[in-house]
């Protein structure tokens, strides 16, 4: 796995793991977002380091530890699954890194024989987003007697937490987000109330009835409601019928 005088270069996941991702959807709160992650420097997304193994300085065995990369790829993750994040959203979360450190030690034994066995890491950013200012200091660390991992599992390990701390500070900083809505109440029409006409007014909307049975029911709605009464409604019919009225139209059934 590794020998004297190399570079090793582990196969690393970018991805967290399954329960780590769903102890960020469990923090869900979709109010409090989408937002877009931008990181200071705006060069961290990318940054690799090769380092050696703790306390085994004598070593010539170093190891390509992509802390950058695997850092900024599960916060994404994690905090995509807690609050969204979108490109084009205005809300900007800028994480300003201070200190960022993946450490790891190998197991005792021959140096051809050599394994992870413990690792460790270590966060300190500034978070911004819009006038809202935080700090967090985040350390994470893994050994293979505790954890039942070992090799770069462990890193892994690391790398989870640290980016699982980063969605819990952010969810439990963050402001619900004020979405301005408009609503449109519907209100029913109502009617004005009904006020008794004259006679002389009653009926002056012109009304065409094609049925004996329409003209009956019209009849009766406005004796009901007492704009007319029996005498004046026959007064109307009367008028109507004998063509000397304008004030409706008694139409043949068709």
């Amino acid at each position: 796995m590794a020998s004297w005088g190399c570079t090793y270069r582990p196969p690393f996941s970018e991805r967290a793991s399954y329960a780590t991702v769903q102890q960020a959807t469990a923090l869900a709160l979709p109010q409090k977002g989408p937002i877009r992650i931008e990181w200071s420097p705006a060069s961290f997304p990318d940054r690799v380091d090769e380092i050696g193994p703790v306390g085994q300085e004598g070593s010539a065995t170093s190891a390509v530890i992509p802390t950058g990369v695997m850092l900024s790829s599960r916060t994404h993750e994690l905090l995509d699954a807690a609050v969204g994040v979108s490109t084009p959203s205005d809300a900007v979360l800028t994480i300003t890194v201070r200190e960022a450190t993946s450490e790891y030690r190998y197991a005792k034994g021959l140096i051809t024989e050599r394994h992870i066995d413990a690792a460790r890491c270590t966060l300190e950013a500034e978070f911004r987003c819009g006038d809202l200012r935080w700090e967090e200091r985040l350390v994470a660390q893994a050994t293979a007697t505790d954890s039942g991992l070992e090799g770069t599992k462990l890193l892994e390990t690391v790398w989870d937490d640290i980016a699982l701390g980063v969605a819990k500070s952010v969810v439990a900083n963050l402001p619900e987000r004020q979405v301005a809505t408009t609503s449109t109440a519907v209100v029913p029409a109502v009617p004005p109330p009904a006020t008794k006409k004259p006679a002389s007014e009653a009926g002056s909307e012109m009304v065409v009835l094609t049925t004996t049975e329409e003209l009956e029911a019209l009849k009766r709605i406005l004796i009901r409601k007492r704009l007319i009464t029996e005498e004046e409604w026959a007064e109307i019919v009367a008028e109507v019928v004998s063509g000397r009225s304008t004030r409706g139209k008694v139409m043949p059934p068709g």
